[in-house]
Parts: C-alpha cells; structure tokens; sequence
C-alpha cells in the first residue's frame, strides 16, 4: 500500500500496576482456561492463516493475511484484518471483503446496534458504515476506531503527518508531524488505537522513539522497566473504571528483541523478557493480554501465561 508507516509495527487496537519481580509464570493445557469454560477469544496466525482461538479450538478463517481485531457483541464474533490480500472483516468466520482495490495492514471494526463501522486506509483516512465510505483525509492513514453510543471515533494521521484522532469526521490534532513542525521530531508521530471512556478520550501510539497515551490531548509517556529496553509504541489500551492499561511494544537496545509488559495508570508490569503483548483486555479485576511468550502464541491472565497452539495472538476480547 502506497501509505504505509515505516515504523508502525502494529501486531494489532484498542495497562499500567505494581512492577512484578520475575517473569510471568507458566501453567500447562489442562487449566480450564483453555478449555470449554472459557470466554476466552484471540485472533492469531499459525504460519500464514489466520486463526481465531477460542475453547481450545482454532478456528481457520483464511489460509493468508493478518488479523487486527476481534471483537464479541452478543451471539456474533467479528474479526477485521486482511482477508487474503483484501481489507475487510470476518462475522462469525464469513468473510466481507470491503476492498479489492487497496489492503491495508490496519483494519478494525467496531459495532452500535444495527451497523457496523469498518475503518481502514483504502483511498486514505476512511471507514464505513454499512458498507458506505466516509474519506476522512484522502492523504492520510486509520489505524483504529471505536462507537461510543452515537459518535465513531477514529485514530491516525492526517495528510501531513500528524498523530490525530477523528470525532464524527472532525479532527483533533494530537502530536504535529515532522511536515508540519519541522525539526521537531525526525520522525512523524503515530496514534495507533483508541478508546473511550464518558467524556474522555484516550489515544495510544508515539512520539518520537517514546510509548505515550494521549488523555484529551495531554501526551503521558510510558517507561519501559525490563534492563535493556525502551517502549516505543502503544498497541492496545483499555479504560476500566477510573484505571488505564496499555500494551506497548518493548524493544531492546540495537533492535535485537522484544519483551512484553503492561501497564495500568503509567506503572508497568513485566510478563515476559522474550515475547511481545500485543492486546490488552480488563473484567473486573483480571487483565488479559495476548501476544508472544518466547516463541510460541499465549495469553496472560493476572502475570501467568498460557501458551496457546498458534504463533502469535494479535488481539484478545474476553466476553
């Protein structure tokens, strides 16, 4: 795709605690939580399909692409992504194929009672609502979106490079690029997901080389506490209650590795020195992330890891 962010390493949308001392435990297959009394879904790839997991069943949706989101509502189970080479989405595992002109590599669905709004970078910054385009910015870039009762929000960069974030089509600029405020950064700022909460609205992604959560405007960056690392990317946030998660993409110093955390309202919480979270997901009290723990797909519940029968789990959604 003629758009593309070099540097957005999305493994996705849409945490921060006490610090743990060691790395995140492990438990074996028979723990109930990857059996049939779990509400458990992630979206992943082994080899090139794409894979929905769910009650120690995986469930094959296309032999090549990549999933960026799932999302539960009701009886339905939505998953946005590529579809082979194409953007779109899948409801409970029919492919609807938005596009067969442009794929883009960030995709995310979200839905309010009857429709269903599909964000994407087809002709620029666009999304759709039951399958009609609304162009945002024809020279700009979706990463994520989200209803919130009547209003959709949409995160991204506009045609200049700057981190921003729609509200029904009206743009709030969040970071200017490197276009609009030269010597500024050398590299354009990135808002990578988005998530809702009253009247708040909080936006993941990066300034620069620094993981940062935008509240209404107001950048926090996040501080990476594995030795040796930096976190340079928000992928993921949720809002629960008066709290913040995020998952943050952790790279070593030379690029070498990742390592996987979270964090809940600006502390981090180490899972894995080898790995990578890539979705965050709160109920009540339990924090769920999907990723990578070492070489091999997983989820954490609470810090203890579950290694799952796929390569990498891109998003999670706990019904």
């Amino acid at each position: 795709m003629k758009k593309n962010l070099n540097r957005f390493f999305l493994l996705l949308i849409t945490g921060i605690s006490l610090v743990l001392n060691s790395c995140s435990k492990n438990t074996n297959a028979s723990s109930n939580l990857l059996n049939s009394d779990s509400n458990i879904y992630i979206a992943g790839k082994k080899g090139d399909a794409v894979v929905l997991w769910n009650k120690g069943v995986i469930d094959t949706l296309s032999d090549n692409g990549n999933p960026n989101q799932v999302l539960v509502t009701g009886n339905d189970v939505y998953v946005a992504g590529l579809i082979n080479n194409f953007s779109g989405y899948w409801k409970n595992g029919i492919p609807n194929i938005i596009s067969q002109v442009n794929a883009c590599q960030y995709n995310s669905v979200s839905v309010s009672g009857n429709s269903v709004v599909f964000a994407s970078s087809v002709i620029g910054a666009d999304y759709w609502i039951n399958n009609q385009m609304v162009i945002l910015d024809s020279s700009g870039i979706v990463t994520s979106s989200i209803v919130s009762g009547t209003d959709i929000y949409v995160a991204g960069s506009d045609g200049v490079g700057n981190a921003v974030y729609w509200k029904n089509n009206i743009k709030t600029i969040l970071a200017y690029g490197i276009n609009a405020n030269p010597g500024a950064e050398k590299v354009n700022p990135v808002a990578t997901c988005i998530c809702v909460s009253g009247t708040d609205v909080y936006v993941g992604g990066s300034i620069g080389n620094t993981a940062v959560i935008w509240k209404n405007g107001l950048a926090l960056p996040l501080k990476s506490t594995i030795p040796g690392t930096t976190a340079t990317q928000v992928n993921s946030i949720f809002v629960s209650g008066s709290d913040v998660y995020a998952t943050a993409i952790e790279l070593y110093t030379g690029y070498t590795k990742t390592a996987s955390s979270y964090w809940k309202n600006g502390t981090s919480v180490n899972l894995s020195s080898n790995g990578s979270a890539n979705s965050i997901f709160v109920t009540g009290s339990d924090v769920y992330i999907t990723g990578i723990n070492s070489t091999t797909g997983a989820f954490w519940k609470n810090g203890t890891a579950y290694n799952l029968p796929i390569d990498i789990g891109n998003s999670i959604f706990v019904k």
